[in-house]
């Protein structure tokens, strides 16, 4: 990348950052137009620039406009770098998200896997991106409904995590709490609430050694994840335990609109996962519920003894995880894992 398109990148980030999308598409749009001559720089400026605009469009909420320039940027890098360049894993990553995010499963699977293979031979097959990499390939799967081959993605990135990273990262719990959502989906109760709960514990354990900066990060995930233990008693009517998880999620809900929480204002909570429809209903008729749920802190329900209950599969329409950060060009606001 030249230094002048370095620079004209920089500045259209930091109008992103702002919430300046216009501005920020319209300089885009200006310095690709400004691009003189076909020479070699020429069009390596170019694919980053395609990129970048790109990833404006996903901002915006805009994947079909993103798909034909990461296309057209991917060509680029590949003519110009070979197929196993990182730069060409990059952009075949972040096309694998705009492919899934218009249904496109297919070609999402096809990109993620080039992606993965560049990473596999230029990192190795233990490294951290490889293991984002292949979380993204479980996500897609379980999109596709093949959840056998989802579980053997997830785990293998899962490995990857704890080898590297130790047993409470975030990648770890988050990864964790997708796996139990496998298992759930296929109708493997019991794996499912043993992960998930796992998840709770750690969690905890992360909240009582009281770090200002590693629960923020954590909390949300533990969030989720007990949101999911939720479903899955919702699903297996077990009345008991779905009272105490209602009263954790309040609880870790509140605590990040108390002023006195070690939550960040601004922390947004994900996407409850979209479960089975039986949340609409009660669970049971044949015995009475008490008025009153008795309050169990997070460590509590983390030694429940296990549901025993008979599954019933839920549904899940899970959302693609960002891509890695690899780049040297500083990422877009809300992109962190896309690449330039």
């Amino acid at each position: 990348m030249s230094n002048n398109t370095r620079k004209q990148v920089t500045i259209i980030v930091d109008y992103g950052k702002k919430g300046n999308y216009d501005i920020a598409v319209n300089l885009s749009k200006k310095a690709l137009h400004d691009l003189q001559g076909d020479g070699q720089q020429t069009r390596s400026d170019r694919a980053v620039l395609l990129n970048t605009l790109a990833l404006l469009y996903r901002d915006l909420e805009k994947p079909l406009e993103s798909i034909p320039l990461l296309e057209e940027a991917l060509r680029i890098r590949e003519e110009l770098h070979g197929a196993g360049h990182m730069g060409v894993a990059a952009i075949a990553n972040n096309l694998a998200i705009f492919y899934s995010k218009t249904r496109q499963y297919e070609m999402a699977e096809a990109s993620c896997k080039k992606a993965l293979s560049v990473k596999e031979r230029a990192l190795g097959v233990d490294s951290i991106e490889v293991a984002r990499q292949v979380s993204n390939l479980a996500l897609i799967c379980q999109s596709r409904h093949r959840l056998e081959e989802a579980e053997f993605h997830f785990t293998r990135a899962l490995d990857i995590y704890q080898t590297s990273l130790g047993q409470k990262d975030k990648s770890v719990l988050k990864t964790m709490t997708e796996l139990g959502q496998c298992y759930h989906q296929q109708g493997k109760v019991e794996e499912a609430e043993k992960f998930l709960r796992q998840v709770v514990t750690r969690g905890d354990e992360v909240e009582k050694e009281g770090s200002d900066t590693t629960w923020p990060t954590i909390r949300p995930i533990v969030l989720q994840c007990v949101k999911s233990l939720r479903e899955l008693y919702i699903s297996t009517r077990n009345t008991e335990q779905l009272k105490r998880t209602e009263y954790v999620i309040q609880k870790l809900s509140r605590d990040v609109k108390s002023k006195h929480s070690r939550i960040p204002s601004h922390a947004r909570l994900p996407q409850p996962s979209m479960l089975p429809k039986l949340s609409s209903q009660p669970p049971s008729r044949s015995s009475p519920t008490p008025p009153v749920p008795v309050p169990v802190p997070v460590s509590k329900l983390s030694n429940l003894p296990p549901s025993r209950a008979s599954p019933t599969p839920p549904v899940l329409v899970p959302k693609l995880t960002n891509p890695s950060r690899s780049s040297p060009t500083p990422p877009l606001s809300r992109i962190p894992r896309d690449k330039q």
